[in-house]
């Protein structure tokens, strides 16, 4: 089995059966050549290429512009600026997905109940555009748009702060960051680990 990608290689343990090698060159009826030159007999070819974003059911009158990966106009990645009882939840790329879901739902009914007003149209447009242009400044091509990463736990704070809604608890940045240095290490077993929080900043392994 053959694992192949574009970046450094994994510093992880693999199963004996895996061997990693560089991106694909070409492909031929039933064989593979890797950007080394080697080549492989191949059965079966698994393609892990990601997503694009897509709406279809979506009218025109919505407005949504999808260019290079980046949805807009969006603020904080999540409302629709022209139209702001209009949500996308999920869009971000790297994080911690579920906590976030539930910070963004609890952001919007918020902004829908009245129990804080989101800020003007020009505004949104300005803050989504720092967001945006920061991001190029750092050298991150625009389709890192709505990649957080790191920044994730930064912009559900935000979104909590901004709603004066409940914070996620730290611990569940605690174990996200600790389950991801494991799989960085051990990429085939991370998984058959389990934890315990034990409280709003704290985690056992079990």
């Amino acid at each position: 089995m053959y694992l192949s990608h574009n970046k450094s290689p994994l510093q992880t343990c693999l199963p004996e059966n895996v061997q990693q090698k560089p991106g694909i060159a070409k492909l031929g009826t039933h064989s593979v050549t890797f950007l080394n030159g080697e080549e492989a007999e191949l059965d079966i070819l698994l393609l892990c290429t990601g997503y694009h974003y897509h709406f279809p059911f979506l009218s025109s009158d919505c407005q949504v512009q999808i260019s290079d990966e980046r949805i807009s106009p969006l603020y904080k990645h999540l409302v629709h600026i022209d139209h702001p009882t209009m949500a996308f939840v999920g869009i971000p790329k790297t994080i911690c997905p579920f906590p976030q879901f539930d910070v963004q739902v609890r952001f919007f009914v918020s902004s829908l109940c009245g129990q804080f007003t989101l800020p003007s149209r020009e505004e949104m447009i300005s803050d989504t555009e720092r967001d945006f242009q920061r991001r190029l400044s750092e050298g991150l091509p625009p389709r890192y748009a709505h990649v957080l990463g790191p920044r994730q736990w930064g912009y559900n704070d935000e979104l909590a702060e901004l709603a004066h809604i409940q914070l996620i608890p730290r611990v569940v940045q605690k174990l996200y960051d600790y389950v991801h240095e494991t799989r960085v290490r051990d990429i085939a077993r991370y998984k058959d680990r389990n934890y315990e929080i034990t409280s709003e900043e704290d985690f056992k392994a079990v």
